[in-house]
């Protein structure tokens, strides 16, 4: 008999149309206003059709970010009770910070990655219309809007300025992931600076723009990245000053106005009407320090206030923490700070590509609400909860319990060996947790066979050495597991990347093809840190099928179709104990270097080897820092 569906189909349907309108509000963010409030609207009409309200709402338990937003609109919510502000007005208030219920509505369903996937790409597809659509107008084949608005088709010049400064983030990770692309990307990246720092006049999203910056180079090369980021920041603004007719004179107006302020001057100005509104909200906040005024009480209180000081008025203070600091007093900044400290640190649990932009999206949100109310804000706090649901939808609770109870793919381990006994028995000793391991030696003269056997039963010897290329497939044409990791006899698999690779076999259908595994090398007994050494991205776990090696003689490659990702934890590899075994390997490398030279019919020479020996040294000991590993470098 036929098992019954657990739901009616209607349910399973209203489910799918719920998660295609929450891509649907991805691409809308940018767009007309309007657009959003109709997506979202038809998002809640499908989520409240689809029932299973149950296993929704296990899901947003699992979900600290989920938790905290409810958590936070809440105490919102509290802020009701003892406002001093009218009921109705108080509602009012509260009401403009219902988006937060969103996140964990987006949480209850994006429990599959491929909508996490469609939703982040409807986003970075509408900022690329709306580039196109300013770039129009730029040109005059497409109608100018409000004045304010300055080559910002649908949204502020303060609005669109933001949300490309994050879609530049998001298109500089697809041009570091993309390889074949990255000529696209990179045209697209320079349409995307020169619009936020020459075209669009908004000073929130160009400082944005500059943390973004840092952020991206810091979370591809770590430590030298933050270098790399401040040099790029620096040069980016310099190139704006040059080039831009308005951005000098903005930021000019800015540092003047503020020192304007400062010194005692009148609020009239942009920036000294800001500095004021802070001055009052922060005065504000020291009459109710705890718990605050209450919810909707900012108005009521600024204006007293105001009026007493004889400042001008304003209906927000044009800071979030503040904004919350008058309502809620330091509960609420606290609560909205922590708020943003959960995110990132869930952030830090997640996949690279995945951690990458939910940190850049935290980040950007708690920068932009120094300078403006933008969780209050409309356009704004849709852009963030949007993103927020579904960037964080799998945070480490969800991956937790799919690790509990997942299966693992199957891993084959491969190596080809050639008198390895002094190395061989720690590298099988590191993947002796694999579902099979292969070795194919090409006619060990030592104890590599006996060692190697003491692992495994899939030892094979093929003396006919056609190079390094040829006999690693020889071998991967015998694997039998999902996925095959291939490393050499003189490397090995760390605890640490052990347990990140079987995170991965269990939620494998989540995975790209191919990954690429960071190399940690020793030289000589000192880790290699400098000079190109590190991180030595080299790709090495694959899924059976989908790779293949080159047939090089040596400096074999791993043929795949990109993109690949990249694995945090580092593969060990001791690669020479003295110097006696580096120019016996310099020495065979290049004989096979040179044969296979000969093969292609190309012609070397002394002069040639001089000048690139000469450069070789030049780019990694100068360029690349390799003095900094000392002599070894």
């Amino acid at each position: 008999m036929r098992q019954m569906s657990a739901r009616p189909q209607w349910q399973q349907q209203s489910d799918e149309l719920a998660r295609g309108m929450a891509v649907a509000a991805a691409f809308a963010i940018p767009l007309p206003t309007a657009w959003v409030g109709i997506t979202m609207g038809l998002f809640l009409l499908f989520w409240i059709a689809s029932g299973d309200f149950a296993n929704k709402w296990q899901r947003v338990r699992q979900n600290p970010v989920a938790l905290m937003a409810l958590g936070l609109f809440a105490l919102l919510g509290l802020g009701v009770s003892y406002s001093s502000v009218g009921l109705s007005e108080a509602l009012e208030g509260w009401g403009a910070y219902h988006k937060l219920i969103y996140i964990a509505l987006l949480v209850s369903v994006l429990n599959e990655p491929k909508w996490q996937q469609r939703a982040l790409m409807a986003f970075v597809l509408a900022m690329l219309l709306v580039l196109l659509l300013s770039y129009a107008q730029l040109l005059g084949f497409w109608p100018e809007g409000k004045p304010e608005q300055e080559f910002a088709p649908f949204k502020g010049r303060i609005a669109h300025n933001f949300f490309m400064a994050f879609a530049a983030y998001l298109v500089f990770d697809l041009f570091m992931r993309q390889p074949a692309r990255r000529l696209l990307w990179a045209g697209i990246l320079l349409l995307m600076l020169y619009n936020i720092l020459v075209m669009v006049p908004g000073r929130t999203g160009q400082l944005v723009l500059f943390v973004m910056v840092v952020l991206a180079t810091w979370h591809h090369w770590r430590w030298r990245g933050l270098l790399v980021g401040a040099l790029l920041t620096l040069a980016l603004g310099a190139a704006a000053m040059q080039f831009s007719d308005g951005f000098r004179p903005r930021m000019q107006a800015l540092l003047d106005n503020a020192s304007s302020y400062f010194e005692g001057g009148a609020a009239e100005s942009s920036t000294g009407l800001r500095l004021s509104y802070y001055e009052n909200s922060i005065e504000l906040i020291l009459k109710h320090p705890l718990i605050g005024t209450g919810t909707g009480s900012f108005i009521h209180e600024y204006q007293q206030h105001a009026n007493a000081k004889g400042v001008p008025l304003t209906d927000n203070p044009h800071n979030e923490y503040l904004n919350l600091g008058v309502q809620l007093g330091l509960l609420g900044m606290g609560a909205l700070l922590l708020f943003f400290l959960l995110q990132w640190r869930f952030a830090g649990l997640m996949r690279p590509e995945q951690r990458r932009l939910a940190q850049a999206l935290v980040l950007a949100m708690a920068l932009g609400c120094l300078f403006n109310s933008f969780l209050m804000d409309h356009g704004e706090g849709k852009f963030y909860v949007i993103l927020a649901g579904i960037l964080f939808a799998r945070t480490r609770e969800a991956t937790a319990q799919a690790l509990r109870e997942g299966t693992p793919a199957s891993l084959s381990v491969i190596v080809i060996t050639r008198n390895e006994a002094a190395r061989i028995r720690a590298c099988l000793e590191s993947v002796s947790w694999a579902d099979e391991i292969l070795v194919l030696d090409s006619g060990s003269s030592d104890e590599t066979l006996a060692i190697c056997r003491e692992y495994t039963d899939k030892v094979f010897v093929n003396r006919d050495w056609q190079g390094f290329g040829v006999q690693k497939n020889r071998v991967l044409d015998k694997a039998r597991g999902d996925w095959v990791l291939s490393i050499d006899a003189d490397e090995q698999v760390p605890e640490a990347l052990q347990a990140e690779i079987h995170q991965l076999l269990v939620l494998a259908d989540e995975a790209p093809a191919v990954y690429k595994i960071p190399r940690l090398s020793s030289y000589c007994g000192r880790q290699m840190r400098h000079g190109g050494w590190w991180p030595d991205h080299v790709a090495r776990l694959f899924r059976r099928g989908k790779a293949r090696f080159s047939d090089d003689l040596v400096h074999e490659r791993l043929l795949f179709v990109p993109p690949a990702g990249r694995l945090e934890n580092p593969l060990t590899h001791q690669s020479f104990d003295n110097l006696e075994q580096v120019l016996e390997k310099v020495n065979r490398y290049s004989s096979a270097s040179a044969e296979r030279m000969l093969q292609q019919g190309k012609r070397g020479g002394v002069g040639k080897a001089l000048l690139r020996g000469l450069w070789s040294f030049l780019r990694g000991y100068i360029l690349r820092a390799g003095f900094l590993d000392g002599a070894r470098g």
